[in-house]
């Protein structure tokens, strides 16, 4: 369900992913109080039963020791997860972020304005700096990003029935050509 797409707004996929959490932290503390009890239990089983007064005093000193400390356990080990998760996620975003600059814009600069692309070439020029120009025409087109993804596409702030997109040529990308009807 989770990687499925049934969740389209930001808000259920938070509310998918504080569940998460919490039964996870809930799962480790039972984890804590009840592997202490099962472990022992096999610890006796193992002896038939029969255990000597240092093995019952020990054992069950371990045993309180270990269920008192399960909260404790429990904020260290969810602690340590969320370390390593959220280092994960910043080098996660860190990457997408650059390699979304570099799909998004893959030349240095690019400009929507003509008047400023054509100050900036004078700049350029002015100060004697090498450039090669490319020139892309854009057009602006408004789809149904509904009828497309079909799912129903709530909580955004873009009305999904009437979205504005940019439309360029195949050509001005160097791709292989595309006929009417197909997707890529």
């Amino acid at each position: 369900m989770l990687f499925e797409g049934d969740f389209t707004s930001v808000n259920e996929l938070f509310s998918a992913m504080v569940f998460i959490l919490a039964s996870v932290i809930f799962g480790t503390y039972l984890f804590y109080k009840g592997s202490v009890s099962f472990i022992a239990n096999i610890i006796r089983k193992k002896k038939d039963g029969y255990l000597n007064i240092n093995e019952v005093l020990s054992l069950s000193s371990i045993m309180f020791r270990m269920k008192s400390n399960a909260l404790l356990l429990t904020i260290i080990t969810t602690v340590s997860a969320l370390a390593i998760g959220l280092l994960s996620l910043s080098y996660i975003s860190y990457y997408s972020a650059e390699q979304t600059a570099k799909n998004m814009v893959p030349d240095n600069f690019a400009f929507v304005d003509g008047d400023t692309a054509a100050e900036f070439l004078a700049e350029l020029e002015s100060e004697e700096i090498a450039f090669t120009e490319k020139s892309i025409e854009v057009l602006q087109a408004v789809m149904n990003a509904e009828d497309i993804i079909g799912l129903k596409m709530e909580g955004y702030t873009q009305d999904p029935r009437a979205m504005s997109v940019s439309v360029i040529s195949d050509k001005s990308v160097g791709q292989r050509e595309v006929s009417k009807d197909e997707a890529t």
